[in-house]
């Protein structure tokens, strides 16, 4: 745990949080073959099943974070800035500043600046990584 907010690793047994699991790495596959709109497609039916499923809020970064590299390839910044902007907000109400998946919200955030030309808000997400 970090922080006291931190959550204890436990091994999935839902199998709903599985299945949905497995279709978000079918997604990231789908993305690296160059089947972007597939890959959206399944991606963000598989987090629309994933917040259904009580207790798992603090799951969707993982979805997100694919949605973001998605958009971010499409050129799409708008989509993807609100993402990484709701995707940190999560991250600091279940993880804390300190965890590692705050700190991989506020990197793929500053990817997604620098991939858009704002090299200062990029600059300052990468400097708060660095002074944690």
């Amino acid at each position: 745990m970090c922080g006291g907010k931190g959550r204890l690793h436990t091994h999935d047994t839902d199998i709903e949080t599985v299945w949905q699991s497995h279709r978000l790495r079918k997604a990231e596959l789908l993305f690296l073959q160059g089947k972007p709109d597939e890959a959206l497609a399944l991606c963000a039916d598989a987090k629309a099943a994933v917040q259904k499923i009580e207790g798992a809020e603090y799951r969707l970064n993982e979805y997100d974070r694919v949605l973001i590299m998605i958009y971010q390839a499409k050129g799409e910044f708008t989509q993807a800035e609100q993402l990484a902007v709701e995707s940190l907000e999560r991250a600091l109400h279940y993880r804390g500043r300190y965890f590692k998946d705050t700190l991989m919200c506020r990197e793929q955030m500053g990817d997604l600046y620098i991939a858009a030309g704002r090299t200062q808000e990029a600059a300052w997400q990468y400097r708060t990584c660095l002074m944690i």
